[in-house]
């Protein structure tokens, strides 16, 4: 893993998290929720003007695809982030002949590319590809709301019998709970 995608997949679990979970808060104490115009600026431009820091320096180094598993957990930070620039209004293809996030975009398609996915199509970088570190997956706020939504404990348990692809995601990832109870007690039967 080279240090751009570290440095990007570190930004993504901590600062874009807290910076996304205080708009969502933001919007939450409003009258009319959906209405996200012109709240919490500031902290729209941290996500944008941050963000495309690490999209550029990705773009620029060119090696964003060091195998699949690698191609997928970028293309997952760059989903999210992307996903926030929509969320945020800080792009929106109703008022937009071509997004205004060029580099994004332009990696986005790079890295389906070099996979063979559609970036826009495709969520099994979030939600078969999400690994966890330190017991937690990706996810767009630190809310157990929104949490629940990526990798989510039903579709890890429909994967039974086939216990060893819900590793995957990492053996911290909340998700396997159940996997990992089974392991240790030698129980093989499916749920």
């Amino acid at each position: 893993m080279s240090a751009n995608v570290e440095a990007f997949d570190a930004w993504i679990r901590s600062t874009f998290v807290e910076l996304n979970t205080e708009l969502e808060e933001l919007y939450f104490a409003r009258e009319d929720r959906a209405n996200v115009e012109g709240v919490g600026d500031d902290l729209k431009q941290r996500i944008l003007e941050e963000g495309r820091v690490f999209v550029r320096a990705l773009a620029e180094e060119g090696n964003t695809d060091e195998g699949f598993d690698q191609a997928f957990d970028v293309l997952g930070d760059l989903g999210l982030y992307m996903a926030s620039l929509r969320r945020h209004e800080l792009t929106n293809p109703a008022r937009e002949q071509r997004s205004p996030h060029e580099e994004a975009t332009a990696l986005g398609l790079h890295i389906g590319a070099s996979v063979g996915v559609v970036p826009r199509f495709a969520t099994s970088h979030l939600a078969t590809h999400n690994l966890a570190r330190d017991g937690r997956q990706k996810s767009f706020t630190r809310s157990t709301s929104r949490r629940g939504r990526v990798g989510d404990r039903a579709s890890v348990l429909m994967r039974r019998p086939g216990r060893r692809r819900a590793f995957s995601t990492g053996v911290s990832t909340p998700t396997n709970a159940p996997h990992a109870e089974l392991a240790n007690d030698g129980n093989c039967s499916p749920a």
